[in-house]
Order: C-alpha cells, then sequence, then structure tokens
C-alpha cells in the first residue's frame, strides 16, 4: 500500500503529498542504508492522540489510595514544595530577585499574576484534599465509590490537571532555577510500586468508547465554597474541562512504524518523558508492542528514584526532554553501529532536538500536527535557527526553508490520524 506524506518542500504548499519511497529514492536513501537505521518515536501527540501521561495522572486522582497515602503536611509539600512556593511568593510581590538554595536568581521570566494563579491553585487543591480527608466527607462517599463523581473530588481533579498545566508550560523558565528538578506530574507515583503504575496504565489502554468513565467532566463546584473549602474571596473559579479517556493511535504514525519496522528493518525506540513504566505498558498495550517486546530498551522513559516496590517523588537523574532525548538516540546509534535517521515528535520544544540531530545524520524528522500550515508556521524559524547552529545551512541564509530543498524534502508534516486503539492490532500496512 502507498504511504504518502507532504514535506516542507516547496512543491508540498499545496495539498501535494509524495510517497514515501520515492522520497527516499529522491533523497538516495537505499535500502541498504535504512536497513542499518536507527529511529527515535515520541510517545505522546505522536504514537497516541494525546498527553497519554495526563490521562495515567487522571486515572491516578480518581484512586481511592490516593486519599490514604498522604498526610496533609506531606501533600501539601508534594503538590508544591517550599523552595517553589518561596520563588511564586516573591514573585507575586513584584521582587526580580531570590534566594534559592542559597544563590540568587533572577526570576523575572515569571509573571507575577501567573504565580498568584499557582499560589491560589495551591491553596484550593490543598483544603479540598484535607476536606475530603474529613469523617464526614468519608462517610458521604465510601472509598469503594469511584470517587471523580464526588463534587469534591471532581473539583479536586479540575485544579490539580489545571496546575499540572500551567508547571509545564513555564518548565523552561524553572528548570534553570531549581538545577533541572522539575514538577513532574510523576511524584504523585511516590510511594506506589510499579506494578499498581502498570495497572493504572492498563486500565486506561483497554478503555473503550462506550466504557463507564471513558470520559470526565471536571469543574469547580459552588457547593465546595458553601463547606469552608478555601476562602470564597480567593477561590478560583475555572471553566468546565471534558477529557476523554480512551487512547487512540495515530494511524498515519502506526503505518510508518510498520513499513519502517518491518519492511525496512530500521531499528526503532520510543523516546518519551513519561515514566518508564506507564511508557512501556502503554506501548505494550498497542499495535506498537514489537518495538517494546523487541529488545529490551525497546521503550526509553524517564525514572524515578526508589525500588520497583516503593517510587519515590524524585527523579532518578534528568527527566527526558528535547536535548536529552537527542543525546539518548545518539548513545543507542554508537552503541548498536546503526546511523540514527529518524525522529519523529509534535513539540518544538521537546522534539526539535531529536529531529535536528536525525536532520544534520542526513537523515528525516517527521512532524505530527493536525494542520499543515500552523504546523509549518511554528517549526520552520526554530529548524533555520538550529540548523545554521549545526552548520546545515549558511548563516547568511534565510529564515525559509525554500532555498534548502534537499532539507525541505527531508521534514515531513505527519497529520494526525486518530483511531481507537485495538490491543494487539497486526502490523499490517
Amino acid at each position: 500500500m502507498s504511504l504518502e506524506v507532504r514535506t516542507f518542500a516547496p512543491q508540498h504548499r499545496t495539498s501535494e503529498s509524495m510517497c514515501v519511497d520515492d522520497i527516499f529514492g529522491a533523497l538516495g536513501m537505499e535500502y541498504s542504508l535504512l536497513r542499518e537505521s536507527l529511529g527515535g518515536v515520541d510517545m505522546d501527540n505522536t504514537m497516541f492522540d494525546a498527553d497519554l501521561g495526563r490521562r495515567v495522572f487522571l486515572r491516578k486522582l480518581a484512586d481511592p489510595s490516593l486519599w490514604r497515602r498522604f498526610d496533609i503536611k506531606r501533600f501539601s509539600s508534594l503538590l508544591l514544595p517550599i523552595n517553589y512556593r518561596t520563588v511564586f511568593h516573591s514573585r507575586e510581590k513584584g521582587s526580580a530577585i531570590c534566594r534559592v538554595d542559597g544563590v540568587e536568581k533572577d526570576i523575572t521570566g515569571l509573571s507575577p499574576e501567573l504565580c498568584g494563579i499557582i499560589l491560589a491553585l495551591w491553596r484550593d487543591i490543598v483544603a479540598l484534599y484535607n476536606y475530603r480527608k474529613t469523617p464526614e466527607e468519608k462517610e458521604k462517599m465510601p472509598d469503594e465509590d469511584f470517587p471523580l463523581e464526588n463534587p469534591v473530588v471532581n473539583e479536586f481533579a479540575r485544579k490539580m490537571i489545571e496546575l499540572d498545566r500551567i508547571i509545564m508550560e513555564i518548565d523552561h523558565i524553572l528548570a534553570p532555577l531549581f538545577n533541572n528538578e522539575l514538577l513532574l506530574r510523576t511524584r504523585f507515583l511516590a510511594g506506589l510500586n510499579v506494578e499498581k503504575v502498570k495497572v493504572l496504565t492498563k486500565e486506561v489502554m483497554m478503555l473503550r468508547t462506550g466504557d463507564p468513565h471513558s470520559m470526565f467532566t471536571l469543574r469547580t463546584f459552588d457547593e465546595n465554597t458553601a463547606t469552608g473549602v478555601g476562602n470564597p474571596n480567593q477561590r478560583l473559579s475555572l471553566p468546565d474541562l471534558v477529557l476523554p479517556q480512551v487512547v487512540m493511535v495515530n494511524d498515519l504514525i502506526r503505518r510508518l512504524v510498520s513499513r519502517l519496522f518491518y519492511e525496512y528493518g530500521s531499528d526503532l525506540r520510543v523516546v518519551t518523558t513519561n515514566h518508564q513504566s506507564i511508557a512501556g505498558t502503554a506501548v505494550r498495550h498497542s499495535p506498537y508492542a514489537d518495538i517494546k517486546n523487541s529488545k529490551k530498551d525497546g521503550v526509553i522513559g524517564s525514572l524515578l528514584c526508589g525500588t520497583k516496590t516503593r517510587l519515590k517523588a524524585k527523579t532518578d537523574g534528568l527527566p527526558l526532554f528535547g536535548p536529552q532525548k537527542a543525546e539518548v538516540m545518539q548513545n543507542i546509534a554508537l552503541r548498536t553501529g546503526r546511523k540514527f535517521l529518524f525522529a519523529f515528535g509534535d513539540s518544538v520544544k521537546n522534539d526539535t532536538p531529536m529531529g535536528i540531530q536525525a536532520l544534520v545524520n542526513g537523515g528525516v524528522f517527521g512532524i505530527v500536527g493536525d494542520d499543515y500550515d500552523d504546523t509549518r508556521e511554528a517549526f520552520e524559524p526554530v529548524l533555520v535557527r538550529q540548523l545554521k547552529k549545526a552548520g546545515v545551512i549558511p548563516e547568511t541564509a534565510g529564515e525559509s526553508l525554500d532555498p534548502h530543498p534537499g532539507i525541505a524534502l527531508r521534514i515531513w508534516f505527519l497529520k494526525m490520524e486518530p483511531r481507537e486503539n485495538e490491543f494487539r492490532m497486526p502490523p499490517s500496512l
């Protein structure tokens, strides 16, 4: 079956697409080269249609054990450690400098208004968590019930998701302040064993359209203010958030991975910021399972300190963000003797470094998106700057890839084609 994609080459600015095999031919990428190639594939919003880690996170928020594992002091510290709160308080008050771990740091990159919202979310979430643990609230909704139906837990989850979204949005500002120790949502896996994480992930992967809890609506409730949760004058109201939970596979990536993996013999790895156990379980329960099963390091994710029986909140080493993904793939290439030629992802920040490395090596960067023009507008300026920095195109070149058709032909737009996940679907092309 013909597999066609649009590239960043000038002739593909319209709807015209090109067969992958023809692109390989035009680039002189012979079968022998492809057979010795290595590829790295991002997971969230690339292999699957959305942030799978967030879906597992929401599953964790709905897990009754969450309300038993932490006392209020431990939970509030885990939610927003004191050093983060100090920085946010300082910036909210207008300070430009804050002492972090004994060193004065410039915090002007943070918005005072946003810091105020973060602290308000922290206060509301802690108040909701504390109220949910009261005897009266426990009696109203026993732990064995599905807790997201409860207004207190529902609003708690809504505000947890919002805080996570904001922290992830400003992580590039927070990273230098805290020596790259970012507040990943995986910290709420603390105290769990690895098997429990795998169970939560499998529950998400096995959901089908129409199943109970295949879609959540999260909101804030006026009745929670009436119960004394949070200061009515400070408490945040947020818009309703509808979160589909059924995992959709990106069918174009599935077919492309199948072509590279089964027909050309390329050696592929899934490289993701998600926790290793989440990523490995998700891939194993999807059409991409053979990537996981073909080798021990088929799926590479971030790790937490601790043991298999008890995870800790702190990340073991740096989380696998952009530069780390590129470094991991280059190290695998050196170890296996293969050439890193394929990178697939959706994020300008987290996947471009891996894509640039593949392009520098003479390979392909496949970018997943919903709209060709929007995707090109977001990525092209960054790619041009990074390719100049890498010496691939001259420093004096303009800001467009049009004068560099050979490179542009190796940058692919891969439209998201969501299709409901089918466990262990045959690797048909």
